[in-house]
């Protein structure tokens, strides 16, 4: 998913926190996803019954809260309404940390092992620390252990989950490195104008090498 970073930065600093630490999931709430969200919802309520100022907010679609409205009113997860692609940078940035949330069901296992979710690549835009929860063979898990663009969590344990973000977030603070590494690996491989260049250029040398052999012929 090529994103237009023009007139965008890299980030400098993180925004200093006061209140409530805020986890935000943006996009469709599909079958691919809802395993993976469920854990973490759980997991961050939890660690508000334990007294921890955190939360997860949805930006989805009412369709998608509604088919799951008990649960994520049991978890007291907060709906943020679903906003348009044009407005979501800036309701991304009120966030501490975006998720990306793979399914762990074998059923799905063949999409989340050939899907890297559009959703990555804008969430690496916004200049916050990104956490994709999923099981190893996720090829969102895989893509962003290989590029070191975020935290990933290969459990769906909701035990494990609360354990890594109460030592790995909430204790020691997300890290701004993270969030420049993933600027930067977005502005030098997946920027629209690199994308459509690299495009343009396998198109270009296509052809050649076709009218090349035609002439050979």
């Amino acid at each position: 998913n090529p994103v237009d970073l023009s007139g965008k930065k890299p980030p400098d600093k993180l925004p200093k926190r006061e209140g409530i630490f805020r986890v935000a999931y943006a996009g469709s709430i599909l079958p691919l996803h809802y395993d993976a969200i469920a854990v973490v919802a759980e997991a961050i309520f939890q660690l508000r019954c334990e007294g921890k100022d955190i939360e997860l907010v949805l930006y989805t679609h009412q369709l998608f809260w509604d088919f799951h409205q008990e649960q994520w009113e049991q978890w007291q997860v907060v709906y943020g309404t679903f906003i348009p692609y044009t407005e979501l940078d800036c309701y991304l940035k009120q966030a501490d940390l975006l998720l990306v949330a793979s399914s762990f069901q074998p059923e799905y296992a063949h999409a989340i092992r050939s899907s890297v979710f559009t959703k990555l690549t804008d969430y690496m835009a916004v200049g916050r620390p990104i956490l994709s929860c999923g099981p190893d063979y996720s090829a969102c898990n895989q893509f962003i252990n290989k590029w070191k663009c975020g935290y990933v969590i290969e459990s769906n344990r909701v035990i494990d989950v609360k354990l890594f973000l109460e030592r790995k977030i909430l204790r020691n603070k997300p890290d701004i490195q993270i969030t420049k590494i993933a600027f930067d690996v977005l502005k030098e491989n997946f920027d629209k104008a690199v994308i459509g260049a690299k495009v343009a250029d396998f198109i270009s040398q296509d052809y050649l090498t076709k009218a090349n052999n035609i002439i050979i012929q």
